[in-house]
């Protein structure tokens, strides 16, 4: 679901590609670090990964574009 949800903006930008390991793996040690979302998904199904930085300028705006896919940041499945 991650991975789909990275594809989907990537496929907006063509030439970021080479960010979707990093974004997979940020994300992933996002939701590993913070397991407040696991409640709401399994209620709601609705995936809301926990705000973090990274120190590169270019994903830390790939990885608000995937967080904002779907309403309110959260990514519906």
């Amino acid at each position: 679901m991650i991975q789909d949800q990275v594809q989907l903006v990537l496929d907006e930008i063509p030439d970021s590609q080479q960010h979707r390991l990093p974004l997979i793996n940020h994300l992933v040690e996002e939701l590993e670090r913070d397991a407040a979302w696991v409640d709401l998904y399994g209620i709601t199904g609705e995936l809301v990964v926990p705000e973090s930085s990274t120190g590169d300028e270019q994903l830390c705006e790939l990885l608000t574009r995937v967080k904002k896919v779907g309403v309110d940041g959260c990514v519906h499945l």
